[in-house]
């Protein structure tokens, strides 16, 4: 009885630590399992690319689509899109590590004015990983929107470019650029229901002076859908290194600028690292300043990299030149000149130095002298 008495504890002493070894090992299997879990909810790499842009109105004045540039995650993914007016879609899930690219998400309900929406990547258990807010501008098309503009003239004074600001057509279309002296562009054919902005176009022939510039919009077939005239214009700057003196101050106060000119009123600025340097009134159209002396304020005290730039009235930059300012003068090395003469100078001074220090001597050896005949003559007087 006592043997199976013992038998019996035994068994429920080996039954205890078996219970306790699984418990053990389920509660290290639940722990991988939260922590994998986790792992899963918070992904460490999640990337979302989505730009501002324009879309074109379609015959029922609606936008159905935006754009997403790219979007991923090392999980399970979707993109969902939802503006003032409430949700506007959600996808369906990716697999993790997957990166969709150009992706064309569709909009229920669909879009009628420039509003402000919110794309966002959400895990598949629907926590949020990235949102970016975006604007959504709406063009009815076919359009052309082309203002007047002012380019810089480069080394050879010509303009090469011009920047549309928004051309669009609901069937496949091109871009072409012309003027009373001929054709300057055309550009490859642009799908149907796409808007091109800040359309940078390529003059050939270029532009050398203020022209008025047609922009068009064509079917593919060549039919003018919608044009828009501009008027182009131009602006320069001259300004080359230099070097400037300073004065009994230590300081420069003016540059001089070759020539600054634009073909709409404008004002010319000047700048360094330190900051503005002065701002001239604003000119007349046309006017060309040429050599001129502007003032600085602040001045300059030493040799600095200046920027000058011709502005337009808005304070839009025109043309811009940087040049470095060379500082001389000031706190120069004396001359070989200056160098021999001071020396002469010390020499001289020197001089007085020594002779006052050898009358001193003779004076303190008078005395010492007088003061040894009179201890003699008091001496033969003790004496006697």
């Amino acid at each position: 009885m006592q043997l199976r008495s013992l038998n019996s504890g035994g068994g429920s002493l080996s039954n205890h630590h078996a219970f306790s070894i699984a418990l053990l090992v389920a509660v290290s299997l639940l722990a991988v399992g939260l922590f994998a879990g986790g792992a899963a909810a918070h992904p460490d790499a999640a990337d979302l690319v989505v730009h501002n842009q324009t879309q074109v109105l379609d015959e029922h004045d609606e936008v159905h689509t935006i754009t997403v540039d790219s979007a991923t995650a090392d999980t399970e993914f979707y993109i969902d899109v939802h503006g003032e007016q409430g949700d506007l879609n959600a996808t369906g899930t990716f697999e993790a590590g997957t990166t969709v690219e150009n992706l064309a998400l569709q909009l229920d309900p669909t879009i009628t004015n420039d509003t402000t929406v919110t794309v966002a990547t959400h895990a598949a258990n629907g926590t949020e990983l990235e949102a970016q807010e975006i604007r959504v501008d709406v063009v009815e098309a076919p359009t052309v929107e082309f203002d007047d503009q002012t380019h810089a003239l480069d080394e050879h004074d010509e303009v090469h470019t011009i920047t549309v600001d928004t051309v669009a057509a609901n069937q496949e279309y091109y871009v072409d650029v012309h003027s009373e002296d001929g054709n300057h562009n055309k550009t490859a054919t642009f799908e149907a229901g796409t808007a091109q902005t800040d359309l940078n176009l390529n003059l050939d022939p270029t532009l050398k002076n203020e022209t008025n510039v047609t922009v068009a919009v064509h079917a593919a077939n060549g039919t003018e859908l919608a044009a828009t005239t501009a008027t182009v214009t131009t602006a320069d700057v001259t300004f080359t290194n230099q070097t400037q003196v300073l004065d009994e101050h230590d300081e420069v106060h003016t540059i001089t600028v070759e020539e600054a000119t634009a073909e709409v009123p404008f004002y010319v600025d000047f700048h360094a690292e330190q900051g503005d340097l002065n701002a001239t009134d604003t000119f007349e159209a046309d006017t060309t300043l040429e050599n001129a002396t502007l003032d600085l304020d602040p001045t300059l005290t030493e040799t600095t990299e200046v920027t000058v730039a011709v502005h337009a009235e808005d304070g839009t930059e025109l043309s811009a030149s940087t040049a470095t300012v060379t500082v001389e003068g000031g706190e120069s090395t004396p001359t070989e000149t200056e160098t021999a003469t001071e020396t002469e100078s010390t020499d001289g001074e020197g001089g007085g130095d020594a002779t006052e220090t050898e009358d001193d001597g003779a004076g303190f050896g008078a005395i010492a002298a007088l003061l040894a005949v009179v201890s003699a003559v008091a001496g033969r007087r003790i004496v006697a």
